[in-house]
């Protein structure tokens, strides 16, 4: 899966006006940047709430992964959600290669992180 297929499927934990605009945006190298400036400021209030959990499972810090960044970073292959985890900064997101799984980290609020499963 590319990462634009597993972030698509990810896309699932937005209600539905939401999944849908991210999704017409990633056609377009100026919609992939205005996702990525979504990271920032939008992201974290359109994620619906019923997807966050405590956690991701175990066994899915090993499986391979895509990072974004609101620095400009759009799917970046990365070996494990671990690996991305430990050097992803403010304003990112990493999802497991099937967008099953998602980490997303707030700008500025490093305790904010929201695990999050599809």
């Amino acid at each position: 899966m590319t990462s634009e297929e597993a972030l698509n499927h990810f896309l699932g934990v937005f209600p539905k006006r939401w999944r849908c605009r991210y999704r017409s945006l990633l056609g377009t190298k100026k919609g992939k940047e205005t996702f990525l400036n979504d990271l920032w400021h939008q992201f974290e209030k359109r994620i619906d709430e019923a997807k966050v959990v405590q956690d991701i499972p175990q066994k899915a810090w090993s499986l391979p992964a895509f990072s974004f960044s609101g620095n400009g970073e759009f799917g970046k292959k990365e070996k494990s959600i671990q690996d991305a985890f430990s050097s992803i900064g403010d304003g990112s997101l990493i999802i497991d290669s099937t967008g099953k799984y998602g980490i997303y980290q707030p700008e500025d609020m490093v305790d904010d992180i929201k695990y999050i499963i599809i």
